[in-house]
């Protein structure tokens, strides 16, 4: 339970980062909203690997399995951008849906694929 409680807690800076960076994209520099939700997804993907691997799980890094990681969560970030600019929808939902599913989705997939837990390099 203590490992999920510091992946929530890694998750509520990824969080801000990356909602930071999607209105930013979206509204400053008018990327449509499966950019900009992309644009979030990359550059906070690599803090949260990091920060996940060395405070949450204490596992080793596996380059071949982020880049896995990376490249299907990237395709349902930018899906969920894309539906919800083909549908006008608000970008506060897109935002939500993309942060609800990486929260459920991401530390399962992290804890048993991505990383070796319990191994710390």
């Amino acid at each position: 339970m203590e490992m999920f409680f510091r992946y929530g807690f890694v998750g509520c800076f990824n969080t801000a980062i990356h909602w930071l960076v999607f209105f930013i994209a979206f509204k400053l520099i008018y990327l449509d909203q499966s950019l900009a939700n992309v644009l979030g997804f990359f550059v906070t993907v690599s803090f949260s690997y990091c920060m996940n691997s060395f405070f949450t799980f204490r596992a080793n890094l596996h380059i071949r399995k982020y880049l896995l990681y990376i490249c299907f969560m990237a395709i349902i970030y930018f899906l969920i951008g894309y539906i919800a600019g083909q549908l006008n929808g608000n970008p506060f939902l897109t935002l939500i849906i993309s942060s609800g599913i990486n929260f459920l989705f991401g530390f399962f997939v992290m804890k048993k694929i991505v990383l070796t837990v319990g191994h710390k390099a």
